[in-house]
Parts: C-alpha cells; structure tokens; sequence
C-alpha cells in the first residue's frame, strides 16, 4: 500500500494529466448515468408515490421532499465526488475506503430510511445509486491505473494525451459500450410502452327505448386513450395496451368508500352479456347463451392514438338515484337497477384504476347527482378531490 502511495507522489505531470483526464470522463459518464436511473427510472416523485400506494396511503398526497436530504438537490455532487473518491482510492490502493464511505453516509441516514413506508424505498434507491458509482468508480480507477501505466516515463505532451487515455482506458470503453448499448435497450422499451389516460366523454350518453327496462337512460362514461409517440420518433410505435380492465369506486365527498367495495368496470363498445337471439327454420324464435360473454370482466385492447370508452354510471328515467354500470346490470332484479351500486341523489367522488399488462392508471372525477337527469353528468376534480380517495 505505501508502495503504491510513493508511486503516486513519483508520477511525472503527464501522469497525473492522464489520471485526472481518466477521472473526468468517469464524472461525466456517472453524472450521465445517475441522471437516467435516478431521474428518470426512478424519479423521487414516482418511487414515492408506488411505495405509499402499495400500503393504501394517498400517494398523490406524499410530498416526498419533507424526507430530509432527499430534498436537497446535492445528489449529483454527491454522486460526483463519490467517482473522484473511489477511482483515487483503486489507484492508491486503499479500495477498503469504499467501505468506510458507505459507512458514514448511511449510518447517517439511519433516521430518514427508518421512516415508512416510503423510507425503506428511498433506502433501496440510494443503495441502487451508490453501486453503480461503485461500479463506475472502480472501473475508472483501474481505468486510470491502465492508462497511468502506459504515461509512466514520457513528457507532458499534450496532443499525445488524448491518444493515451483512449489507449489506457480500453476496460472503461468495454464497460461503457455495454452499458450504453444496455440503456439504448432500456430507453426504447421505455419509450414504447403503452401510455393511457383518463378524460370525461365530452357528452353524456342519452338513449331511448321502447320495451325496454327503462324508457330513458343517460349514461357518464369516461374515454380511456392511448397516447401515441411523439414525432420526433417516427421510426419507433408505442405498443398497445393489452387486456385492459378497470376498476371503479364511489365514494362521499369525504372521500369515505360508499360501499367499501370496488366495482369491476365495463367497456361500452364490449359485447352486452345478454343470450343472442335467433330465429329459427320453422319461424320461432330462440336464444343461444354465449358464455364467453357472461361473465363480469370486461377486456379491451387500446392501440397507440385510439381510446375506448368506460361506463362508470346510469341514471334511469324519473329516478333520483343513479346506478353503477357494468355486465353486473344486465342479470340484476330490477334490471338496469342494480341495487348493490344504487347512488342517492347527491354528489360524489368516483377512482377509476385502469390496468394493463401491470401499468396503472389512475383517474378521480366527480359524479353530480343532485341535479335533473339531462344535467346528470361527469366532470373533472381539483387536487383536493384526489388526495382524498
């Protein structure tokens, strides 16, 4: 070790140009890395919010900056003296430094991870940050020695640097081509995966019938789209959402489960869970029962720049009250009316949660049902409205 100490001190200026050259690539390739995963694949903001989801918290409602030096925003010098650390540590021959780092820094943080549930998460993400400065530090260290070794005994030659470097730096080149080609991968799956949202159909749905369980109906659906890719990327389409199925449930302005239950959804262009009539050769008329179509799921395909629509409610007639939609109402006494969603007249909050291939999205609006049938209608909420449920 104190060989390698006394080395150090020994090298030439072309040496150390060449080893400070190495370190600062190492910087930049980090800072380019830690950028990606810690902005983008895991952003503050989304990490947060899935860990209190995952125990029934209001994510929306986490402000994930209270959570001490999360919000600092010091990570990327953090993460950039960490290289300049770890690859001086390889060079000099003391790697057990690493260890002593990682000691003090999170023994440090014991009190800010020890806070759930979002604590223990940020936990595993820094945990993730801090092994690939690892990573990156050691393989710039021992780029740096390689290219350190191939300086050793020449003059400060500047226009002769770069050429060095390239030569001494053939291990971080391998580590950082794969790593590239690995993100390049990461990114366009990225990029192409489905991307849905959630608005309010601009018109409600009225129909009229005749010989029908009511002779009025206005329905509120939501348009569930499937946003597609941005031109810049012609030559790449977004994948679409497969099996998509939602789920929805009502709840007081409080934000208190009205039935302490959820309700399977229904696509509106799905086929109707009714027996298909059909007449047969000699003039009478029968049924065949389609079990494909019995059942309460409901499942749809939405491809990149299409949307399908969603019922969420009915309201039937003179009736005050309004009902939950879906294949569920057409086997309900009375039907149409299914008691197990009837709604009082009144306002509530509606969480429609759209799944498909295990993404999620996650919609709350309003359900105005204080008012005549023709002003029945849907509408947006304010963020207050969704932190609530």
């Amino acid at each position: 070790m104190h060989d390698r100490i006394r080395l150090m001190s020994a090298f030439n200026p072309y040496q150390w140009a060449t080893f400070i050259g190495v370190v600062i690539l190492g910087v930049f390739f980090s800072l380019g890395l830690q950028l990606f995963f810690m902005k983008v694949v895991l952003k503050p903001e989304k990490v947060a919010r899935a860990a209190a989801e995952r125990v029934g918290m209001a994510g929306d409602s986490l402000d994930y900056k209270k959570l001490g030096h999360l919000g600092t925003g010091l990570q990327e010098w953090v993460g950039a003296i960490e290289i300049i650390l770890f690859s001086s540590s390889v060079v000099a021959g003391y790697p057990q430094f690493i260890g002593i780092w990682f000691g003090t820094k999170y023994i440090a943080a014991y009190k800010t991870w020890a806070k759930e549930p979002v604590g223990r998460t940020f936990y595993n993400r820094s945990l993730f940050g801090s092994g690939l400065n690892v990573l990156l530090g050691a393989a710039t260290g021992g780029a740096a020695l390689l290219a350190i070794h191939h300086a050793q005994g020449r003059t400060l030659d500047l226009s002769g640097l770069g050429r060095t470097v390239s030569r001494g730096a053939s291990m971080l080149q391998l580590i950082s081509g794969a790593i590239i080609a690995m993100l390049v991968a990461i990114w366009v799956e990225y990029l192409r995966r489905p991307s849905l949202g959630l608005i309010v159909e601009a018109t409600p749905h009225d129909m009229k019938y005749e010989n029908r369980p009511a002779k009025a109906l206005r329905g509120v659906r939501l348009k569930v789209y499937n946003k597609p890719l941005s031109g810049w990327a012609p030559w790449m389409t977004r994948s679409p959402a497969l099996q998509c199925h939602g789920i929805i449930s009502f709840h007081h302005p409080d934000g208190q489960n009205v039935f302490g239950r959820q309700m399977m959804g229904r696509w509106s262009n799905s086929l109707e869970p009714v027996p298909i009539p059909i007449v047969n050769p000699d003039g009478t008329q029968s049924q065949i029962l389609d079990f494909g179509r019995l059942t309460s799921e409901s499942r749809m395909d939405i491809y990149p720049g299409e949307s399908e629509l969603m019922d969420i409610a009915v309201r039937l007639d003179d009736d005050e009250e309004c009902y939950g939609w879906n294949n569920a109402s057409y086997f309900c006494t009375p039907l149409w009316r299914n008691p197990e969603w009837k709604l009082p007249c009144g306002r509530y909050l509606v969480k429609v949660t759209i799944t498909s291939s295990g993404q999620k999205c996650v919609g709350v609006f309003r359900l105005i049902n204080d008012v005549p049938r023709t002003d029945f209608r849907l509408e947006s909420t304010t963020q207050n409205g969704k932190d609530l449920v």
